[in-house]
């Protein structure tokens, strides 16, 4: 793995990694909200010896740097960070493997970019307006609008409460209840998440989870004419399976795949299960 630096077009810093032979067919992996990588653990684990693949940490994410107009945090500008990255590394076909808020941005890419797209591998998350749906209910949308503004208001006294309440055993029980199926997942996969989130400003992971709660990429299905591959979890608390069903109704020859007992990790509870149809995915792609 080689980390690098690339530097936005509002001159924003971003680091990304890169894994695998430089000549192999690339793959850009477009994570979640709050997320470092940690889902991909077992997909680099089990492909990087014959795919190159590009990590980038998103703006105020890992070494990152968070910009300068904190309003630049948006599905779009995340999208328009990607293409950078692609460009500087000399990528002119990739797949693109996005999860949970990663397939908004994998598909604004698709939607509003150049980028020419070889497949698509979505993973536990939604096409737009994640907050409309989290835990099939709305609470989200009204909530997260009023935690972000305690946020930019009280955040300084805030960060110390954020990044200790992820710090703790709490933690991980309340993932337990919400994110993660407990009889599937470990807690060594998981915690490196939650050691990323503490360590992040809070009123950047809610800035941009309402800015992703504000966008869709519906529109953009359509006009899928490339292989993708919708992967769900039947036990996802955050995105309801019924969400990757109908993703996967909108986009012409896609195939679908629900995980039993899968959750919104479900890539590191089932790894074995979940690279299978990856790799058959990614073997059957045309690379040019």
């Amino acid at each position: 793995m080689e980390s690098r630096l690339y530097e936005a077009s509002d001159s924003t810093r971003l680091c990304y990694e890169v894994f695998g032979p430089e000549d192999a067919p690339p793959v850009l992996l477009c994570d979640g909200v709050g997320c470092n990588g940690y889902v991909w653990k077992y997909i680099l684990r089990d492909f990087s010896d014959q795919y190159r693949f590009i990590h980038p940490y998103y703006r105020g994410h890992g070494s990152s740097a968070i910009p300068e107009d904190i309003s630049r945090l948006t599905i779009s500008n995340l999208a328009e960070d990607m293409v950078g990255i692609l460009a500087q590394e000399g990528v002119d076909e990739v797949v693109l493997m996005g999860h949970s808020m990663g397939i908004q941005v994998s598909l604004e890419m698709i939607g509003t970019t150049d980028t020419k797209v070889q497949g698509l591998v979505a993973l536990c998350g939604s096409y737009g307006h994640p907050l409309e749906t989290f835990g099939d209910t709305r609470v989200l949308h009204y909530v997260v609008p009023v935690v972000h503004q305690l946020c930019r208001h009280y955040g300084k006294a805030f960060r110390p409460i954020w990044r200790e309440a992820l710090r703790t055993p709490l933690a991980w029980y309340v993932a337990t209840l919400t994110e993660v199926n407990p009889a599937l997942a470990r807690k060594g996969d998981f915690v490196p998440y939650l050691k990323h989130m503490s360590e992040m400003d809070p009123e950047v992971f809610w800035g941009m989870v309402k800015c992703a709660g504000r966008h869709t990429g519906e529109s953009y299905l359509k006009d899928i004419d490339f292989p993708a591959l919708v992967i769900a979890g039947d036990q996802d608390g955050f995105t309801p399976s019924w969400l990757s069903t109908k993703m996967a109704a909108g986009i012409a020859g896609s195939a679908l795949v629900t995980v039993e007992q899968g959750s919104h990790i479900a890539p590191l509870e089932q790894p074995g299960l979940v690279n299978g149809h990856i790799e058959k995915f990614l073997s059957s792609i045309s690379w040019q």
